[in-house]
């Protein structure tokens, strides 16, 4: 069995992996995630061809932003590796109650160009709604809009955008 080794650098931890010759962040490896799924891509219908989907960005920081308050607070985030460019490698939406029959939509942006739009289902739970997207695309900026589901263009909630450090 190989050994797997461990490195410290300037972007934090990194776990090299042999089998897979590639390096993982160390909170990849520490959600549990098979390697399997860091290496899905993920490519939408409507994505440019001027921003490709890449194999895996990993992710080192994050951003957020909201809209409303209280229960009908919306709350986006942006995971991001600005080591490899910008790549955004996934985002998340959160709506502070309960409530069916929502999509969240991402738009990603390249200099002003949208370069990426996805649709996910989300989650409930008795306190929250929430959403998760994997898109692995480059890009500066990150927004998310909770639609609905029978008519993805009237926007419910949002939306909010995050600028992504370059």
């Amino acid at each position: 069995m190989k050994k797997v080794r461990y490195m410290i650098g300037a972007a934090g931890a990194l776990v090299l992996t042999p089998a897979l010759g590639t390096l993982t962040p160390a909170a990849h490896a520490a959600t549990g995630q098979s390697a399997a799924r860091q290496s899905d891509k993920t490519v939408s219908p409507n994505q440019s061809s001027t921003s490709p989907a890449v194999s895996r960005c990993g992710f080192l920081s994050n951003r957020s932003a909201h809209s409303g308050q209280g229960a009908d607070k919306f709350q986006g985030f942006a995971y991001f590796s600005n080591p490899t460019g910008q790549c955004v490698d996934y985002t998340r939406g959160i709506l502070y109650h309960t409530q069916t029959g929502l999509e969240m939509r991402t738009r990603l942006y390249r200099n002003g160009k949208q370069v990426y739009q996805g649709y996910v289902h989300g989650g409930a739970n008795p306190l929250h709604t929430k959403f998760a997207s994997q898109p692995r695309v480059v890009a500066d900026q990150a927004c998310e809009a909770l639609v609905y589901s029978t008519d993805t263009a009237r926007v419910a909630f949002g939306p909010v955008c995050e600028n992504i450090p370059g």
